[in-house]
């Protein structure tokens, strides 16, 4: 605990310090190490390379474990994302490509994360192909640099389907954005076609409604400044798979071939300095003697109390099905705030966050596993309470 008070008093010692260098931007070359909004770019007159990236440094104790663990406390710093990213415009402007590299937080090797070109059909159609992040839950398809808390929620870690190789094509009207996608299925990155994490095949769909006057830009961030119009943003998706040939079947059914039909729905409210947002999430396995649905949702929702400083606060909760070995309801709630240290922007900022894991985390096993990111680690006898403290960089 002493610890991490001297964490604390540490960070918040140095935010002055970081303010007066953020200010001092506005009027020297600071500004093109870390911009206001937007990476650096590189443009000779012709096509243009831009050259962006972020880090993430965390402080985070997890108390009350009893299995698994020496003590019944892990405590200590990390780097949960280590990113670099490089987009450019081809002497075609209709045309573009990004590479976004992540380094690994134990080993450092960088690695692919996303891969992708796209191409402006038309004034509001565009085709992406490469490896990259399906259009599925909506705190996914937000940027880690962008969401409300320190993380994205438990509901979120467990459901989504993340990143994978796919061919997707993305319209986006005024008020109605619909994306499809065919892919090699869930959670396959950086795989050969005929890798056993490949799906047989897989189709994504999502569906969005813009209401209000907030703008598609606006919906951007989970945060929402103060100034920032009144909007509603409704969205749903739902993602199918099958697997058996190619990908392994999931363990939960031998060697039958399985199906996968995962959904979402999700409602976003932004206002003059005030957001909430309400999740729902679904996944049915379907084998050929044996069906499995979970459920779960997250309620969130922040405030800016001044024009740098959000307080928030989160609750998830999920659902195994009753046919699961442990199948125990696991919820999670937290609290915290953010101090955006150049206002109006996600560059510079630090996030404090409590989160509070009730119940034996055992008995929900077979799939809440552990999730570092969210202070969950495995534990059979007691509820877990984690303190997160991180400080971001981005330019």
């Amino acid at each position: 605990m002493a610890r991490m008070c001297m964490v604390v008093v540490a960070w918040l010692a140095i935010v002055p310090t970081l303010t007066t260098f953020a200010d001092a931007a506005d009027d020297s070359a600071v500004q093109v190490a870390i911009p206001r909004q937007g990476p650096f770019a590189i443009d000779g007159g012709g096509p243009k390379l831009t050259i962006g990236g972020h880090f993430q440094a965390r402080y985070q104790s997890t108390f009350g474990l009893e299995s698994d663990q020496p003590e019944d406390t892990v405590t200590g710093f990390y780097l949960p994302r280590m990113r670099l990213s490089f987009d450019a415009d081809l002497p075609d402007d209709r045309f573009s490509f990004t590479v976004v590299t992540d380094f690994n937080r134990s080993t450092g090797e960088a690695t692919a994360l996303d891969v992708y070109g796209e191409a402006q059909l038309n004034d509001s159609t565009k085709l992406r192909f490469g490896q990259y992040k399906l259009p599925f839950t909506r705190e996914f398809d937000v940027s880690s640099k962008r969401v409300v808390a320190v993380d994205r929620s438990v509901a979120d870690g467990f459901f989504r389907i993340n990143r994978t190789q796919a061919v997707t094509l993305d319209y986006r009207g005024d008020r109605v954005r619909v994306r499809l996608s065919s892919s090699d299925g869930r959670q396959a990155s950086n795989t050969t076609f005929f890798d056993s994490d490949e799906a047989d095949y897989a189709f994504t769909g999502r569906f969005e409604l813009r209401l209000g006057d907030a703008g598609w830009r606006q919906y951007r961030d989970m945060s929402s400044f103060r100034g920032s119009e009144n909007g509603v943003l409704l969205g749903a998706a739902v993602h199918f798979q099958r697997d058996g040939d190619t990908r392994q079947p999931s363990s939960l059914f031998g060697d039958e071939e399985v199906s996968l039909l995962s959904f979402t729905a999700d409602a976003s409210f932004e206002g003059d300095g005030w957001n909430i947002g309400t999740f729902f999430y679904g996944q049915t396995f379907d084998g050929n003697d044996n069906t499995i649905t979970d459920l779960a949702f997250t309620v969130q929702g922040g405030l800016f109390v001044t024009e740098t400083f959000e307080v928030f606060a989160r609750w998830s909760q999920a659902f195994p099905d009753d046919d699961r070995i442990t199948n125990d309801t696991f919820s999670q709630v937290s609290t915290g705030f953010t101090r955006f240290i150049i206002p109006k922007s996600h560059a510079l900022k630090f996030t404090f966050e409590v989160a509070y894991s009730p119940g034996d985390q055992a008995q929900s096993s077979s799939l809440i596993g552990r999730r570092d990111f969210n202070g969950i680690f495995p534990d059979q006898d007691n509820d877990q309470f984690a303190i997160l403290a991180q400080l971001q960089m981005l330019f």
